[in-house]
């Protein structure tokens, strides 16, 4: 985003990226960025502009968050650590792991995957499964199924297949009565995959990931599918199909070596099929135990999990970019925030015993800001925004005396 202003548009370059442009060299990229990879809006006047106007704003701001971690993308992290604005602050891997699943997916077909994931051997099975937003005709559907087939591994499919006159796609299973199978996949193949393999509408793709079964991941590249599959240790097929899953996928590849390419630029809407030998070597690919990206890939879930730790890169507390913390004054916050990271508080006590530890870092030991002291989560009283803003500005102050105070307690 950051490169559209400053050096594409500076140069008073502004009309749309066409697909054959060279290829861009991008601070924070290690290699050449093809240009068939960049977010189909910029090939587009109206999405061209927009992202100009938004990237242009970023300039606006004192720092962004970004859901990642520093062990994972080194060089682009440092490509930002320089003096100028605005700085970059890694805060990730931010992942809903006990989430609620998605509504339109059956508990009991759920906890069918499950249960025949609990039957298979360790890292055995292969997982296909594009977002809520991923669908293929019937044509690609084909591909893979024979696809499938030709690899011989068994598979989890979260399948929905596109219907014209943008209907909403179709949703099949491994249960599907419904006649149509033939016209979906090749002839005779649901009988053929009995016993090895499933297929579902929906599929809880966190519980999946996290199974003992899983050993490889065809996926659309989305972000919170990486940082998942990376989570649990699962390396990756790359298919990407809109929004910035091209670019995300690329990255996976080339700049990192952490997936298997099956296709970088790929389109739900493009018109070219991905062939049924390619899925398969693909799946050998990435279903290989001793390959080297299954070992970077769990060296990777490893650093993921540390850097959320205690003194890990993206530890909240520890980081360099917070500079006051609003509390509900629970006591190991309290301890976390003042006496290890010398953490100025808000106090902000909801239940329990917060309301005597926030009196206590108040009155008794003036090491903390006043927001609230007996305000309750279910209390009718609001909290008013000018009464949190005064706090926050006052826990922020670099050069307070409550600043200065709570340094002295660090242990």
């Amino acid at each position: 985003m950051l490169y559209l202003p400053t050096t594409r548009h500076d140069q008073m370059i502004t009309t749309v990226f066409e697909s054959s442009d060279s290829e861009l060299i991008i601070p924070g990229a290690v290699n050449p960025v093809p240009v068939t990879v960049l977010p189909s809006a910029l090939f587009n006047k109206y999405g061209y502009s927009s992202f100009i106007k938004l990237a242009q704003r970023f300039n606006d701001v004192n720092g962004i968050i970004v859901n990642t971690f520093s062990e994972l993308e080194p060089h682009a992290v440092d490509s930002f650590s320089s003096s100028l604005k605005p700085s970059v602050y890694t805060v990730g891997p931010v992942l809903e792991l006990k989430g609620q699943p998605n509504p339109d997916l059956d508990k009991d077909h759920c906890h069918k995957i499950l249960k025949w994931l609990d039957d298979q051997s360790e890292s055995s099975v292969v997982f296909l499964c594009f977002g809520s937003g991923g669908s293929f005709g019937p044509a690609q559907v084909k591909k893979i199924a024979t696809g499938l087939e030709q690899s011989e591994y068994k598979f989890v499919w979260s399948l929905r297949v596109s219907q014209p006159n943008n209907k909403s796609p179709l949703v099949l299973d491994s249960n599907s009565t419904n006649g149509d199978d033939d016209d979906v996949f090749t002839e005779g193949f649901m009988e053929r995959i009995k016993g090895r393999g499933m297929i579902c509408g929906w599929a809880p793709q966190v519980e999946v990931l996290a199974h003992k079964a899983i050993g490889g991941f065809v996926s659309h590249c989305g972000w919170n599918s990486i940082l998942e599959s990376l989570w649990y240790g699962v390396p990756i097929v790359t298919w990407p199909l809109y929004a910035e899953q091209q670019l995300n996928a690329f990255r996976m590849v080339k700049e990192l070596g952490l997936a298997v390419e099956m296709r970088l630029d790929s389109t739900m809407d493009g018109g070219d099929l991905v062939m049924a030998d390619e899925i398969g070597r693909a799946i050998r690919c990435v279903m290989d135990g001793d390959s080297e990206i299954r070992k970077k890939v769990k060296q990777i879930a490893e650093t993921s999990n540390k850097a959320l730790m205690d003194g890990g890169s993206s530890f909240v507390l520890a980081h360099k970019a917070i500079g006051g913390f609003v509390s509900h004054c629970g006591w190991d916050s309290i301890l976390e925030s003042c006496l290890w990271f010398g953490m100025p508080i808000a106090t902000w006590p909801l239940n329990a015993e917060q309301q005597l530890n926030a009196f206590r870092m108040l009155k008794e030991l003036g090491l903390a800001m006043e927001m609230g002291l007996d305000s309750r989560r279910e209390g009718g009283d609001l909290v008013m925004a000018d009464e949190r803003a005064r706090a926050v500005r006052c826990v922020r102050d670099g050069q307070g005396e409550m600043r200065k105070k709570v340094k002295e307690y660090v242990v």
